[in-house]
């Protein structure tokens, strides 16, 4: 089913262009230009299809809005519905966003768009801090269920524990099976409702790059401990790029998000989270190299870019050297 297929479903006049965004790791997305405006249309992976996942999403915008905070809204179809079925992909479905014009980075470039991401996440935890809704959609994992991502990993490495694609990076498997247990965050901290990716490219900024307008692909939306959350918004944003195998971390970075953080929700941490940050970054970080690691193994979850690699699997095996690259300079730097 292609683009124009599913937006015949909305009330939005003649589509004038359709253009491919090729930023995202995980959704087919899409910039729309029709008579009725600008939007973004989402063909969504199959893990993220179900339709009661869509209900969240709108559910959170709303919430946001409420509290004055800008977010992407749910374009309803013609016939009052979230999503659009794709009538060739069963297990996939469609989704029409609304457009919040301004600019994405990919790598964060000043410790003033640090301090304006943490601002804004700020803002958005506290614009989220009353919502009493219940979410509708269940995760097999959830972003930041490091956890279960750690029990997965290790399931993968036994099973192929004596296959070829194990000797190239056992020295990174024992690595993380070793160290990642000891960075674990305590249990019995606070859930709140958490954003769930907060990625540099899930920020629009102005036309300037210096302030956020708003925070976008709301998909993971959960609750959740805030200190996940924030351990990797700062593996995001203090680092090069992920697949960088000199991955240096940026200290100056970490304190301007940080103290944005705290403008933009004064006195929403208690003083306990506030000492374990540096613990949930280096925790998030290992757990992304899990992440990347096991995709090398299993080959079906991460996107990849065609141009810059021969196979998801090299740029699976890219990313997680590069997270361990960074996690070794943050030990270094962040006490």
């Amino acid at each position: 089913m292609k683009p124009e297929d599913a937006l015949i479903h909305y009330d939005i006049g003649a589509v004038r262009k359709i253009s491919p965004i090729s930023i995202g790791l995980i959704h087919s997305t899409y910039k729309i230009k029709a008579a009725a405006g600008d939007f973004i249309l989402q063909q969504l992976h199959p893990m993220l299809s179900h339709p009661s996942l869509t209900e969240d999403y709108a559910a959170v915008t709303q919430q946001l809005a409420a509290a004055g905070v800008t977010a992407q809204s749910v374009i309803k179809t013609r016939d009052g519905a979230l999503t659009v079925a794709d009538e060739s992909a069963a297990e996939r479905t469609w989704r029409l966003l609304s457009f919040v014009p301004g600019s994405v980075i990919e790598l964060m470039e000043t410790a003033g768009q640090a301090r304006a991401c943490g601002a804004a996440v700020g803002q958005f935890h506290a614009g989220l801090a009353g919502m009493k809704y219940k979410f509708k959609s269940t995760l097999a994992f959830h972003p930041y269920d490091s956890a279960k991502f750690y029990r997965a990993f290790k399931a993968v490495a036994k099973k192929f524990a004596h296959d070829p694609l194990m000797e190239p990076v056992r020295e990174e498997v024992e690595f993380l099976l070793r160290v990642l247990p000891k960075t674990a965050l305590p249990s019995g901290l606070p859930k709140r409702v958490v954003h769930g990716d907060l990625k540099i490219t899930n920020f629009v900024f102005d036309a300037a790059g210096k302030s956020v307008r708003a925070i976008i692909d709301l998909d993971t939306c959960a609750k959740f401990p805030v200190l996940y959350e924030l351990g990797d918004a700062l593996r995001s944003w203090c680092g090069r790029a992920e697949d960088d195998p000199h991955n240096k971390f940026n200290a100056a970075f970490y304190r301007a998000a940080v103290e944005g953080y705290s403008a933009g929700a004064p006195g929403f941490l208690s003083a306990r989270e506030r000492r374990l940050l540096p613990r949930a970054l280096k925790h998030i970080t290992l757990t992304q190299a899990c992440r990347f690691l096991r995709d090398y193994f299993e080959d079906n979850y991460f996107g990849w870019n065609a141009k810059k690699y021969s196979s998801r699997r090299a740029a699976n095996l890219a990313r997680a050297r590069g997270q361990i690259a960074f996690w070794k300079d943050q030990e270094k730097k962040l006490k």
